[in-house]
């Protein structure tokens, strides 16, 4: 103990020593730490000192420069003032004009004594500005003077111009007014001369239009006053014709005229005379026609008025009466026609006014008497119809009279009788106090019985009576009937209960298909298309299950009124409705749920051969890189490697060849090199890129892809629809939408490898032709960014510029892309737009984008022709199944490239050979017309 006692001591003792050294080493430190910050700070000082100094130093070299420039400022001040007030006046003596020229050049002279000197450098250049102000001066003034003396010159010669004009306008003056006076005095003779030949004219046209009147006339008889118009014609032709002078031609044509037309007058007056009489005896004809008719209106009147005298008779004879009637009418009516006959044939020979207004009065009463007769046999049949129903009246009183003298005796009822009666009858037996009651009632007070005129209140009572037996048996019947629907009701009430179990089990069917069915618009992103047709068919058949299901238990609510007979069926299926109505509306809702399930079915399994055709696509972009990447290798042209693949030599691909040039392929690439740079193109119309390593013959290659994530599904058919894949689409992928990379497979065995080769191949055919092998190999780019075409292959090479690409500008990949030292990406290809062949970088060292591949597709701008061969009116044979060339392409449409624009040298037009993305068909286009429009362009 002791020896650990010291042990402790000494280690306390040691650890004190350290304690003091380490003490002893920090008040070093802080010493040394001071004497450091002083002598910082001592140095800061000093720092400071000096930069006080070198800023006291500046301030005074900036203070004497400001004072001199200053001073060099004012000095230029005075000088710029004396320049500018010398320069104002040397230019108001250039401008002076010869009236204040003298008056300047002393001004100029007096600022010159008093400010030349301050002008200091300038002085020279002053003064010589001055001699040449005044130079300028002095020959303004001097040409001025002498414009001055050349106007006056002017103006004298214009004064003495203009007296010589107004000389000779004077005497033009009085030629003219001796002029115009001789043609005066010709006017008025020849105006006088004119009169006296317009007034013979006048009396000549006087005669001429008294005759004229007269003809005109249609009405007048002008027979008498003819002779007498014909002499006054005849003097005035004789008198005044010759002083007409150029009137007389047309003077005596006019009156040869109007004497024809008089003898034509007179001609027509002769005719019209004729024609009057006949006109007249048509007319007194048609009166006896008429006054007959109206004769045989009368018997009509007359025979009409047996039907409206109410006294008994029977309906045959009133049929008889009305038969009288009708013959009555049917005469006058003939005798109508006979004269709307007459009138319609004679009408047009009728021409003079007065017997034209007699025929109309006849037509009139003609017309009034058809009238009259239509009127008369519309009352007859009113007239009958009452007749008949009085008759009918008339036979019915006469029939209770007879059935009242069947049972009664005399001339009344006794209460056996009437119970007879009412036996035979009215099929009803009358009790004994019932029978006392209507006797009672309806026989009076000291009669033997019921009399005729009280029968029919017999017939009412008896008929009452018969009714209130018949309403207590009904009563009995309804009372019956309501305790039977009382039980049966119990009994329904607990079948009902039991319906809703069955409907429970369709409810359950129906959640388990919609939970089936609505995550399946997810998971088409990610599933294959033989997992999405599987999953189809089985939600297919939950959804047949979950309509039966439905089915059974609609089918067990409607049987539940069976089984209680067909006497309630109409009050049972009443109660069965009422019960079940809410099991009715779950089971419509139901429906609805299940159509709606099958909508989205549907719209998944339209999805199934998008996503075939997606994955054959993608297949067809992997076997493409494959093809690319074994020419490649085999360093071969397009036509050497297809002759290698067409081991038969035929000129086409067969189904075995495809396949055992797969198997033999080197697929050991990494197909990234030839298509990275396509993920995101249009790729021809395909899907998107393989971005894997293959890796043999019947393995699976590895491929990359990326999911776009929030891009949404495409448009579905029905609105309703569309909400549901959208709504289920999140609820199933929320997670599954984010971008990520995931593996993906290609399989390149010989199943999938056979469906691709029959995908490729066209319509009815079962090989590969070269131009469809090479249109599958051949890749195009497009420039996305200004780029230059190079002879050289490496970029660091001194290889010559061809020329600059622009964007948008299309290139076939001859050769490439092949990777350089530097990580860039380049191609040998020809450019589409003049066929110039080179080297072009697709992406740059630091991944810059240059070109994309891209040109597959173009868009149709304005309707065209697709046509069987290049030359627009060349026929050639076509093996298609279907018939779709030629046929007009409209605006908007899709076409891919088959074969390149090229120009017609015949035509003059450029055309395309090209496949319709809508319908498959091939053909050729017209994308520039011989005029310069555009029909196509790069979509």
């Amino acid at each position: 103990e002791r020896r650990e006692d010291d042990r402790r001591r000494d280690e306390d003792k040691r650890r004190r020593e350290e304690e003091d050294r380490r003490r002893r080493d920090d008040e070093d430190r802080r010493r040394r730490d001071d004497r450091r910050r002083q002598e910082e700070d001592q140095r800061r000082r000093e720092d400071d000192i000096r930069r006080q100094e070198a800023a006291r130093r500046a301030d005074e070299d900036a203070k004497r420069a400001a004072e001199d420039m200053e001073r060099k400022r004012a000095q230029q001040q005075v000088q710029q003032k004396a320049a500018l007030s010398i320069r104002r006046v040397i230019q108001k003596v250039r401008s002076a004009t010869a009236d204040n020229f003298e008056a300047a050049k002393a001004e100029l002279e007096d600022i010159l004594k008093h400010e030349l000197d301050n002008t200091g450098q300038q002085r020279q250049r002053i003064w010589q500005e001055c001699n040449d102000g005044l130079e300028q001066g002095r020959r303004r003034v001097d040409a001025e003077r002498q414009q001055r003396q050349e106007k006056e010159e002017k103006i004298r010669k214009i004064e003495e111009q203009k007296k010589k004009q107004q000389e000779e306008m004077e005497r033009k003056r009085l030629e003219i007014a001796a002029k115009r006076e001789e043609e005066e005095k010709q006017r008025k003779e020849l105006q006088e001369k004119r009169m006296q030949e317009n007034r013979s004219a006048l009396e000549v046209r006087k005669a001429i239009q008294k005759i004229r009147i007269a003809v005109s006339k249609d009405q007048e008889d002008i027979s008498a006053s003819a002779e007498q118009m014909k002499a006054d014609l005849e003097k005035a032709l004789a008198e005044d014709l010759d002083k007409t002078g150029t009137m007389k031609a047309q003077l005596e044509a006019e009156s040869v005229t109007v004497k024809e037309s008089l003898e034509r007058r007179l001609e027509q007056i002769e005719k019209d005379k004729v024609q009057q009489e006949v006109s007249r005896q048509i007319c007194k004809e048609l009166e006896k026609l008429v006054e007959a008719s109206e004769a045989s209106l009368k018997k009509v009147l007359e025979s009409e008025k047996p039907l409206s005298e109410k006294k008994e008779t029977t309906p045959d004879g009133v049929e008889e009466t009305f038969q009288g009637v009708k013959d009555a009418c049917q005469e006058a009516k003939d005798s109508c026609n006979v004269c709307a006959d007459m009138i319609k044939a004679k009408v047009f020979e009728i021409r003079d006014w007065d017997n034209k207004k007699l025929l109309q009065s006849l037509k009139q009463r003609s017309m009034l008497v058809t009238q009259s007769v239509d009127q008369a046999l519309k009352r007859a049949e009113a007239a009958k119809a009452a007749a008949i129903r009085c008759a009918a009246a008339w036979q019915k009183t006469r029939e209770i009279k007879a059935l009242f003298s069947k049972y009664g005796t005399k001339d009344a009822l006794s209460k056996k009788e009437i119970a007879k009666y009412a036996k035979s009858e009215l099929k009803f037996t009358l009790k004994e106090e019932t029978l006392e009651k209507i006797c009672r009632d309806l026989v009076p007070e000291g009669e033997r019985g019921i009399k005729v005129e009280q029968f029919h209140l017999l017939t009412a009572a008896i008929g009452i009576y018969r009714e209130l037996e018949r309403d207590t048996k009904r009563r009995e019947e309804r009372l019956e009937r309501e305790e039977a629907i009382t039980k049966i009701k119990a009994e329904l009430s607990q079948k009902t209960k039991d319906a809703a179990t069955p409907v429970d089990e369709a409810n359950q069917s129906v959640e388990t298909v919609e939970r089936k069915v609505n995550p399946l618009a997810g998971q088409a992103k990610t599933l294959s298309s033989g997992k999405m047709q599987e999953l189809a068919d089985e939600c297919d058949r939950m959804v047949q299950e979950a309509k039966s299901s439905v089915e059974r238990a609609r089918k067990h609510i409607e049987d539940l009124g069976d089984g209680f007979g067909e006497k309630y069926k109409a009050e049972i299926d009443e109660m069965v409705k009422a019960d079940t109505k809410q099991l009715v509306l779950k089971l419509g809702r139901f429906d609805r749920r299940l159509e709606r399930t099958a909508n989205l079915l549907a719209m998944f399994r339209g999805r199934v051969e998008e996503r075939i055709k997606d994955e054959l696509t993608h297949l067809k972009k992997v076997a493409r890189t494959l093809l690319r990447s074994n020419r490649e290798l085999r360093n071969v042209t397009s036509d050497e490697f297809f002759a290698s693949i067409d081991t038969n030599g035929d000129g086409e691909i067969d189904e075995k060849e495809w396949l055992a040039f797969f198997e033999t392929a080197n697929k050991d690439i990494d197909m990234k090199e030839f298509t990275a740079e396509t993920a995101d193109s249009a790729g021809g119309a395909e899907g998107e890129g393989a971005g894997a390593k293959a890796t043999g013959g019947d393995e699976k290659a590895k491929g990359s892809a990326s999911a776009e994530g929030g891009e949404g599904e495409a448009k579905e058919g029905a609105e309703a629809s569309k909400d549901d894949a959208e709504k289920a689409e999140k609820a199933e992928g929320k997670g599954e939408a984010e971008d990520a990379k995931e593996e993906d497979e290609v399989d390149l065995s010989p199943e999938s490898l056979s469906k691709l080769f029959k995908f490729l191949l066209m319509e009815g055919s079962s090989t590969m032709k070269k131009d469809e092998f090479m249109y599958l190999t051949r890749v195009y780019y497009q420039v996305i960014k200004a780029t230059g075409l190079t002879d050289s292959r490496k970029v660091s090479d001194e290889g010559k510029t061809l020329r600059r690409l622009d964007v948008k500008e299309v290139v076939e990949v001859l050769q490439g892309p092949c990777k350089e030292e530097n990580n860039s990406r380049r191609i040998f290809g020809k450019l589409m737009k003049d066929g110039l062949e080179g080297w072009i970088t697709v992406s740059g060292n630091l991944g810059t984008p240059y070109l994309k591949e891209g040109g597959y597709t173009w868009k149709v701008i304005r309707e065209t022709i697709l046509t069987e061969a290049f030359d627009v009116g060349e026929k050639t044979e076509t093996k298609s199944v279907r018939e779709t060339v030629p046929r007009k392409l409209k605006p908007g449409e899709i076409l891919e490239v088959y074969e390149w624009p090229r120009k017609d040298e015949t035509s003059g037009l450029t055309r395309m050979k090209a496949k319709v993305v809508s319908d498959g068909s091939i053909g050729w286009i017209t994308t520039v017309g011989n005029q310069g429009t555009t029909f196509a362009l790069l979509a």
